[in-house]
């Protein structure tokens, strides 16, 4: 008899689509190069205090939204959750298309309730029908207009379930479609322990099916950065949650560009020092010119807002350093402000007891006297302009200019009483731990003179240090040094501005 109801098992390697699968674009835009499961860390934590009320979002996002973001974020999401994400974070179609995703959950619904749901169904090329089971498990049902229906599982699901849900469906389309035949495959199972391990991963691969996507080419990394790339790219630019997110904790933005807007900028997010990494830092590396702690002091600044030392972003020019003269005067600018700031604190605001504060030390002077000159480093009368930038006489080693070079620590605080922010300085000692080979003697080898053996390198090891510099804290902790790395919390980070150098 036709028309009668029957689900078999498909060829898994085959697309169910009408057309060749679409290879997706990944479209992560992250500039920072951050590790997705941190950052999807990181914007659980930012969406969680939005949905409290800590971060105001309201005009961005709509009530309730930020909970179900939070889920996703920490793969923890329910049916409620895909129906809210998939209406917030709709896949974009380029070209023409005309796709439907319905609710999850539908399929249990009334049957009348769900045919003046589905009136439309002929008109769409695809329409999907997610539904999620209490055991974090889904089944995802496809239906094409020729008729037909495939079926996708992900986890384990109970096959009377399964059989009862799938025909349910049919029934439904039989409506619109009385006397054709409507096939019914499953067309691909999941298992938990392939790389669709989380709920969050759902969203995914709904927005795969959406748009014709080459999901048997998937790999767990590119699931990674396709779901940050869905909460960084949407019909509405203002729900981009990645670009809240880091415009909340700073206003510098890196340009991956072959002409950057800060010449003096190497790379932005490399892997040199993993423990950073590890502890949710991304290291901006600057030119090693003898200027790259006010190359960080500017960058800096344009964290926190203040772009008075730096060069216009509109016309920016990009040539290196050692011929750019804007950005040179810039740097320039600063050098000559600091000093001013220095010798300002040294022979002003701070009076001869300077020196039995506990963070004298910390300034790099040995007494008084050196104390009152720690202003004379920041700029050379000797030197002129491009003497600073032309790798001669700053970075020569054993030059007589070297210590022209920035002084981590009193400049950093110059910069803190000058600017009203807080500096932290974090410090990387390497030593090595060596093995010693017994020496060769000649009772060993009369005939050979003895030779002394150089020690085998074990390993290197690394001893941090942070400081911090601000000089609106009490008088006694203005410089406040603590063993090993030191991280702020993201809210004491914004609740004072605040620069970070390594």
């Amino acid at each position: 008899m036709a028309n009668q109801f029957t689900l078999i098992e498909a060829k898994d390697t085959e697309y169910p689509y009408p057309k060749p699968p679409t290879t997706i674009e990944i479209h992560d835009d992250d500039a920072y190069n951050r590790d997705p499961l941190r950052l999807m860390d990181s914007l659980a934590t930012f969406s969680r205090m939005g949905s409290i009320g800590e971060i105001d979002l309201s005009d961005e996002f709509p009530p309730n939204t930020l909970q179900h973001v939070t889920r996703f974020c920490r793969n923890q999401i329910s049916p409620e959750d895909m129906s809210s994400l998939l209406c917030t974070y709709k896949p974009i179609i380029v070209g023409t298309g005309h796709r439907h995703i319905y609710n999850s959950q539908i399929l249990e619904l009334g049957t009348r309730s769900i045919l003046g749901m589905i009136t439309n169904i002929q008109n769409y090329e695809c329409c999907i029908f997610p539904h999620g089971l209490a055991t974090g498990d889904w089944i995802i049902f496809l239906f094409f207009p020729d008729p037909r229906i495939e079926v996708f599982i992900v986890g384990k699901v109970d096959d009377v379930l399964l059989q009862r849900l799938t025909k349910t469906l049919f029934n439904l389309v039989r409506v619109f479609y009385p006397i054709r035949e409507i096939p019914c495959s499953i067309r691909k199972r999941f298992s938990r322990d392939q790389y669709l391990v989380d709920s969050g991963s759902f969203v995914f691969f709904i927005h795969y099916l959406y748009l014709y996507g080459n999901y048997l080419d998937l790999d767990t990394d590119l699931i990674r950065r396709y779901k940050v790339g869905v909460l960084s790219r949407s019909y509405w630019e203002h729900r981009n949650l990645v670009l809240h997110h880091d415009k909340w904790l700073g206003q510098l933005r890196p340009q991956p560009s072959d002409n950057p807007w800060h010449p003096f900028v190497e790379s932005v997010g490399d892997n040199e020092f993993p423990i950073l990494n590890q502890h949710g830092w991304v290291v901006f590396d600057v030119d090693g010119d003898g200027n790259c702690g006010f190359y960080c002091l500017i960058l800096g600044l344009e964290n926190n807002g203040v772009f008075s030392y730096s060069v216009s972003q509109r016309d920016a020019p990009t040539n290196p350093m050692i011929t750019n003269k804007p950005w040179q005067f810039s740097v320039m600018r600063l050098r000559h402000h600091l000093k001013k700031e220095s010798d300002i604190l040294t022979s002003k605001v701070y009076d001869d007891n300077v020196v039995n504060l506990p963070w004298f030390p910390h300034t790099t002077a040995d007494n008084l006297e050196e104390f009152r000159n720690l202003g004379q480093w920041f700029i050379a009368d000797k030197l002129k302009q491009n003497d600073y930038f032309n790798r001669t006489h700053l970075t020569k080693l054993n030059s007589e200019w070297m210590s022209y070079q920035m002084n981590p620590y009193w400049t950093s605080y110059v910069f803190s009483y000058s600017f009203k922010m807080r500096v932290i300085v974090y410090t990387r000692n390497s030593e090595l731990e060596l093995e010693e080979k017994p020496k060769k003697t000649a009772k060993d080898n009369p005939k050979k003179k003895p030779k002394k053996k150089k020690p085998r390198l074990l390993k290197r090891l690394y001893r941090w240090c942070t400081h911090i510099m601000d000089h609106s804290a009490p008088i006694e902790s203005r410089i406040d040094v603590k063993e090993g790395l030191h991280r702020l919390s993201d809210k004491e980070f914004r609740r004072r501005p605040t620069v970070e150098l390594i």
